[in-house]
C-alpha cells in the first residue's frame, strides 16, 4: 500500500518484523506500519524517505516508533533514530516482554 500512496519512496529498504501491517495514508507524510501488542496497545512504525530531499522532515531521524492505545489514541513516541538495527532491538524488547505503556508517561 505504501508504494501506491508514496510512489516516490521506492522499494522499502528494511525488512519489517513479523506482524506489522502497512497502514500508510497520505496524511502521514511517510509510510507507516502498525502492530497490535498482546496488552492491546498499538505500535506504529514511521519510516521516512531514505533520500532526505524527498522528506517533509529532513532534519528528523528516519525511523520513529509511536505507541497508541487500543483506540488509536497517541500515547507517546518511544524512539526516534536513524539506525534500523536499534529499531529492531527495541521492537524485540517490546514484543518479548509485552511492555505496558502507561498513559501518564
Amino acid at each position: 500500500m505504501y508504494s501506491k500512496v508514496f510512489p516516490a519512496f521506492g522499494k522499502l529498504d528494511v525488512v519489517l518484523p513479523h506482524g506489522f501491517v502497512d497502514d500508510s495514508v497520505l496524511e502521514h507524510k511517510m509510510p507507516t506500519f502498525h502492530k497490535v501488542l498482546p496488552n492491546g496497545n498499538i505500535l506504529r512504525l514511521w519510516v521516512d524517505f531514505k533520500d532526505k530531499a524527498k522528506s517533509q522532515y529532513p532534519n528528523s531521524p528516519r525511523f520513529c516508533i509511536s505507541v497508541y492505545s487500543p483506540k488509536f489514541e497517541r500515547l507517546h513516541d518511544d524512539i526516534e533514530i536513524d539506525e534500523w538495527a536499534h529499531v529492531l532491538i527495541y521492537l524485540t524488547g517490546l514484543e518479548q516482554y509485552n511492555t505496558v505503556h502507561p498513559t501518564n508517561r
